[in-house]
């Protein structure tokens, strides 16, 4: 078998209409107090003109989530990238990092702001808070419903061609691992439900067995619930198209983070699916249904540095495991839209592909900054994904056949 690793990044999706990097940065740094609602859920609202409640329930944590944002942007002359936003917010709440900075913000805005004097106002839940609206907000900023619907893409412009390599590659035997940088559903969404191609794609998840539900309600004519199976990840790769998501998904949970049972198994929450319960035998062999608590936001990792400490835990240490082995064992490496901005990412490219001598292809609208690209054997095929043509995909397959 011969193999072929893809890299892809945000710019993958930027022609589908998802939102890049600086677009998100762009949102975030633009949001006032009248753009986002927090539910009684605790979820995080982007309101996009509509129409604010009167009495907001957690108005002090709206108030909290913009100012402390707008706090850092002047702190940091203007400039904001979310991911590095994210790393100093992390940094704090793990190891206390920019206390001197954070706490005198934070008295201010309790004196000022909340007008409170009570040791319930603490700095510690309101960052936590935060940082939960935060995950949610950036996770919203990346759905989108289409890429849950059940539909055959026999084409899927700007992507056909794309797609039409993919086909090739499977169809001269290749095993291609690709591994994903972002959130998004857009690739398993095209391998999965492209007619040509959703029998060869596994992404290491699969529904049978698995002793997970999620509860769907309905309203339409009657008010109905009722259980579906979820996938849960399970670490098999059987088919020639296999996805590895290194930085998690928007559409992923892990199953329990609650004691005494917790459970660190991955489930995928499909479109509607709100709470997640577990099949399970009692001491009798009796089966029931026991509740499982998840994260309000879904497992995905963020912060340029915040990453990095994930990757020794053991999902995402596995995944890294593999990424690793399959940079080692291609004949080629495409990479996709994505800028170099991840120093682990690099490193593991750097050191399991490119010492070996071999080439590294780049297909971005603009040359990325990166010594990597300029100390090794690398290609770039300076065009939008949707511009590169069959010819050009054909050409690179033949490359490395």
């Amino acid at each position: 078998m011969k193999h072929v690793s893809l890299i892809i990044g945000s710019g993958f999706s930027v022609p589908d209409g998802m939102k890049t990097v600086g677009q998100i940065n762009e949102t975030l740094t633009g949001l006032e107090e009248k753009d986002i609602y927090i539910h009684s859920d605790m979820t995080l609202i982007l309101l996009n003109g509509q129409e604010k409640p009167e009495f907001p329930i957690h108005r002090g944590d709206e108030r909290f989530f913009v100012q402390f944002i707008q706090w850092y942007i002047s702190k940091s002359n203007g400039k904001f990238n979310y991911e590095r936003f994210y790393d100093y917010v992390t940094s704090f709440k793990r190891f206390e990092k920019h206390k001197e900075e954070i706490e005198p913000f934070f008295e201010a805005f309790k004196r000022d702001v909340l007008k409170s004097t009570s040791p319930i106002d603490g700095i510690h839940s309101y960052i936590s808070r935060f940082s939960d609206y935060f995950n949610k907000l950036i996770s919203s900023l990346l759905q989108s419903k289409k890429y849950y619907e059940d539909v055959g893409l026999g084409n899927y412009p700007p992507y056909d061609d794309f797609a039409f390599f993919l086909k090739e590659l499977v169809h001269d035997e290749f095993i291609i691992h690709a591994h994903s940088l972002n959130h998004d559903l857009l690739f398993e969404h095209i391998a999965s439900k492209h007619s040509d191609l959703f029998q060869h794609f596994t992404d290491g998840f699969s529904d049978m067995g698995s002793p997970y539900y999620g509860i769907v309600h309905l309203q339409q004519s009657i008010s109905k619930s009722y259980k579906v199976r979820l996938k849960r990840y399970i670490d098999s790769y059987d088919r020639p198209i296999r996805l590895y998501k290194l930085h998690g998904s928007v559409d992923t949970y892990i199953a329990n983070i609650a004691n005494p049972n917790v459970d660190l198994t991955r489930v995928k929450r499909d479109w509607g699916v709100g709470e997640i319960q577990k099949e399970i035998a009692d001491d009798n062999g009796e089966f029931k249904y026991t509740e499982m608590y998840q994260s309000t936001h879904p497992d995905m990792l963020s912060g340029a540095s915040s990453k990095a400490l994930w990757y020794k835990q053991p999902y995402y240490k596995e995944l890294q495991t593999y990424f690793t082995s399959n940079l080692e064992n291609s004949e080629l490496l495409i990479i996709i839209g994505y800028g170099f901005g991840d120093d682990g990412i690099n490193h593991t490219i750097e050191n399991h592909y490119l010492t070996k001598g071999k080439t590294m292809i780049i297909v971005d609208i603009a040359k990325p900054s990166s010594r990597l690209i300029d100390d090794y054997k690398s290609k770039l095929i300076q065009k939008s994904l949707g511009q590169v043509s069959i010819e050009d995909w054909i050409e690179l397959k033949n490359n490395c056949s």
